[in-house]
């Protein structure tokens, strides 16, 4: 009996690759197409559509290499040719992510013996964040949390500037860094009472009218204004009268309302106005 021989089927190639990583623009990028089945070795080629911009198709290898240099979200076939011109074809899409950027431009200041609190931001890159202090070091007090970008905490010194980096890293990795800065005043003075003359009080003397006020603690000076306006800008200005908590005007004008305030300076130049309020006296004929 004559035997006879039959070709076994030759199966197909199949693109096993199930979807593509996310790109960065500007990043280095390498990933292989992955086939099996059909008869090695396997040519590669991109049968429909583009790949993104700044990478290409390794026809020999299936890698997809390059510096991606827009960011968007591209789709195409992708096409597998074994060597006895068996093919297959998959689409596959690719995303692209912008650059991770720190868009923070500022922090606002803080004061010692004040909560804190500011949270950083960034935008671009793949997946969360990782927030930390690349350069220099945040004021004494003050802590950077990694997982959300948030500077909090209550300062312990008063400094002009501190300068530092903050960097943000995205989930694969990617990096961007900010130079930034916080200043730390003194503490706030703390609140303080004016004493006398009284509120609304009425013919104060003209001229010797003595202005008399309690302390604040954390203070390096006071100043005072008096006025015919209640108001900041003063008709004769803030005047500084160190460390004293009195003053003595020279002649007001007779029968005229006055405004008076008084403010704390710390070392810094913050200000604290006594409780807000402004104090009125009437002068005498």
């Amino acid at each position: 009996t004559a035997l006879r021989c039959t070709d076994r089927p030759v199966n197909s190639p199949t693109i096993t690759t199930a979807s593509l990583a996310v790109g960065t623009v500007g990043a280095a990028y390498s990933q292989t197409l992955a086939g099996s089945a059909g008869t090695t070795p396997y040519a590669w080629s991109v049968n429909s559509g583009s790949l993104p911009a700044g990478l290409l198709l390794n026809p020999s290898t299936g890698e997809i290499g390059g510096n991606p240099t827009a960011a968007g979200t591209s789709s195409f076939s992708i096409k597998i040719t074994d060597s006895a011109s068996l093919v297959a074809t998959k689409s596959l899409s690719f995303t692209i992510a912008a650059p991770v950027t720190v868009t923070t431009a500022s922090l606002a200041n803080g004061a010692v013996g004040t909560s804190y609190s500011v949270t950083l931001a960034a935008s671009g890159g793949t997946g969360t964040y990782t927030w930390s202090v690349t350069g220099g070091s945040l004021p004494a007090g003050l802590s950077l949390a990694s997982s959300t970008g948030r500077i909090s905490g209550t300062p312990t010194t008063a400094a002009t500037t501190t300068n530092f980096t903050v960097t943000a890293t995205d989930g694969v990795g990617r990096t961007s860094a900010k130079p930034l800065s916080i200043t730390v005043s003194g503490a706030i003075p703390t609140s303080f009472n004016k004493s006398a003359p009284s509120n609304n009080a009425s013919s104060r003397p003209r001229n010797g009218l003595v202005l008399t006020w309690a302390a604040s603690t954390g203070v390096v000076s006071y100043e005072y204004c008096f006025d015919t306006n209640r108001n900041s800008v003063c008709n004769s200005s803030w005047v500084s009268v160190g460390s004293a908590r009195t003053v003595t005007l020279g002649l007001l004008a007779s029968k005229t309302s006055y405004e008076w305030q008084v403010r704390a300076v710390n070392t810094t130049g913050t200000r604290l106005a006594n409780n807000g309020t402004w104090w009125k006296f009437t002068t005498a004929t």
